[in-house]
């Protein structure tokens, strides 16, 4: 970056880079001209002291999620309830889970299958199997972890990821991006359960939701 021309840049950030490019744009901002934001984000949370204290005792004290528990918090992040909890059983069963099934959950979330055939992949997962009746896609996902001693990468994915006010939010640079760029295109694919409850975006963002 050092050796580009400050101000001439376009940024585009998606998905899990957003927790980091958007505090660079924040912390960099003469560098950039434009900026692109396609389904990701930074945590921004009001105060809400109630609300943190349920998902840190949630965090402490809670059993650990089971995948069919984990799997059916995100898919309702459309509801009433806080999206950090909800959140916090990926990060709780991701913590918690020694072996998790990685092949088995890339599967459920990327390819077309039978409700029929998930919640007997389900089952049998919950019965003990870590890969039931697996696939091409599943099978190249588990093939970089021989065992469990491997997986403390994808395990540890999600446990630094600010949801709530006390795990400190992106406030300063959610304003740098709401004051120093026009337009901010945004763009969200509403199946993705985490971020398309993302109706509070800075007034100067141009969304797209497809």
């Amino acid at each position: 970056m050092d050796g580009r021309v400050a101000g001439s840049e376009r940024f585009f950030d998606q998905d899990w880079g957003g927790l980091i490019g958007l505090r660079l744009v924040a912390n960099h901002k003469h560098r950039f001209d434009r900026v692109v934001i396609s389904n990701t984000g930074l945590p921004y949370n009001p105060d809400v002291p109630e609300e943190v204290r349920q998902i840190e005792e949630f965090r402490a004290s809670a059993p650990t999620p089971s995948l069919i528990e984990m799997q059916r918090a995100l898919g309702g992040m459309a509801d009433g309830e806080h999206a950090a909890r909800k959140f916090a059983y990926w990060q709780k069963f991701c913590w918690e889970t020694e072996d998790i099934p990685i092949g088995l959950m890339m599967s459920m979330m990327m390819e077309n299958q039978s409700r029929p055939m998930q919640a007997l992949k389900l089952l049998l997962h919950k019965l003990g199997a870590s890969s039931p009746l697996p696939r091409p896609l599943s099978r190249a996902y588990e093939a970089p972890f021989p065992n469990s001693s491997y997986k403390i990468g994808p395990r540890a994915m999600p446990c630094p990821q600010a949801i709530i006010c006390g795990d400190k939010p992106g406030t300063r640079p959610r304003h740098v991006l709401a004051t120093n760029y026009s337009p901010i295109r945004l763009q969200v694919w509403m199946g993705d359960h985490v971020r398309r409850r993302c109706s509070n975006m800075p007034s100067s963002a141009q969304g797209e939701r497809s």
